[in-house]
């Protein structure tokens, strides 16, 4: 038995819908079966597991059914992996038919396991996630720009092998983000700066066919934490990459960074589907008000319902959005769990979420 359907019936004058059938992953409704096979760190107790995981998501489909032809497709972006932000840690040979088995259809693959490979090994990686079904996610990119001079140029330098590597692998999107205040820089100083160096940096990879998305950081308190504020909107970000001015720069479209700027479904379309290099979703956490949440404490999607997901992603939907969809949720209860359980976790709420 790989997967359990759930018969449901929506209330007079609530919803046009007549009814459905929801997919429940066989691990969400069986969860409990399974504690004695994982490793779980004792510090979790019951409320914390519940809510991080699939058994708590699944209780949140119930109260939020989806006709069968919501759950299935109407969209064209992938569900991807993104291992690090989850807390997964295993061997490439063993992640990817894990993610393949769990249902993922892409994977982001460490930037620096790929550069220590061989280019025949570069070469094979690219066949045997075809033969699984799986592309690319989104990478990260290795150029430190807010630093110093020397340092920004030391990593330029290195910047065009990367590039050349990506290249290579077959992976076509990278990402940085913004950090959203300076002690040092006024605004305008500190967008000129940014101007200057990630236009080196998008013509390296714009050589080799690579996007690059940059990712606005939207929580109050980060951008109050410094001297000076800088870009913590999507539309301070859009005057950013017009200026630029270099192909294929776009956004990393994040759920939470979204919901903390203040912004609406008015300012998602700004956004095409050729502006939006990848997109995270993540759920905020409910203890904490718009203005006071901290940007390394967030939760899978639809973990509190305190992001309105339906809106983001039916948006993505709405734009014919293509890119990879990953959960970034840097939560410390996920990252304690057993790889396996952590990696369904993850699936089961971005795809009850999509």
């Amino acid at each position: 038995m790989n997967d359990l359907y759930i018969l449901y019936f929506t209330l007079a004058g609530k919803d046009d819908r007549a009814g459905g059938l929801v997919k429940i992953g066989f691990f969400s409704v069986h969860l409990l079966f399974f504690l004695n096979s994982f490793k779980i760190r004792k510090s979790m107790d019951r409320r914390s597991f519940i809510r991080h995981t699939g058994l708590g998501a699944a209780a949140w489909s119930l109260a939020n059914p989806l006709s069968a032809t919501d759950f299935l497709e109407d969209r064209k972006f992938r569900i991807s992996l993104k291992p690090d932000a989850i807390g997964v840690n295993m061997p490439i040979d063993e992640l990817l038919p894990l993610a393949q088995k769990i249902g993922f259809e892409a994977v982001a693959v460490s930037s620096d396991w790929l550069l220590q490979m061989p280019e025949v090994q570069l070469s094979n990686l690219q066949s045997r996630m075809s033969d699984l079904g799986l592309t690319y996610g989104s990478a990260g990119m290795p150029l430190q720009f807010r630093e110093t001079e020397k340092r920004f140029k030391n990593d330029l330098a290195a910047l065009g092998k990367h590039a050349v590597v990506m290249r290579k692998a077959g992976i076509t999107r990278v990402g940085t983000w913004i950090m959203p205040s300076h002690n040092e820089l006024t605004y305008e100083e500190n967008m000129d700066l940014h101007i200057s160096r990630l236009r080196q940096a998008a013509k390296i990879y714009a050589d080799n066919g690579i996007r690059l998305g940059l990712e606005y950081v939207g929580p109050k308190t980060l951008h109050d934490a410094a001297r000076y504020g800088f870009i913590r909107t999507g539309r301070q970000l859009k005057r950013m990459i017009e200026e630029i001015d270099v192909a294929g720069v776009g956004v990393i479209l994040d759920s939470f960074h979204w919901y903390t700027s203040g912004e609406t479904a008015e300012h998602l379309k700004i956004w095409r589907n050729e502006d939006i290099v990848a997109v995270d979703l993540n759920d905020a956490d409910k203890r904490l008000s718009k203005e006071t949440q901290i940007d390394g404490n967030r939760e899978l999607p639809g973990a509190t319902g305190m992001i309105d997901l339906m809106t983001f992603v039916g948006y993505l939907k709405a734009v014919g959005y293509d890119g990879p969809v990953r959960a970034e949720p840097f939560n410390e209860t996920l990252n304690a769990m057993d790889d396996q359980l952590a990696a369904q976790a993850t699936y089961d709420s971005i795809s009850r979420s999509i």
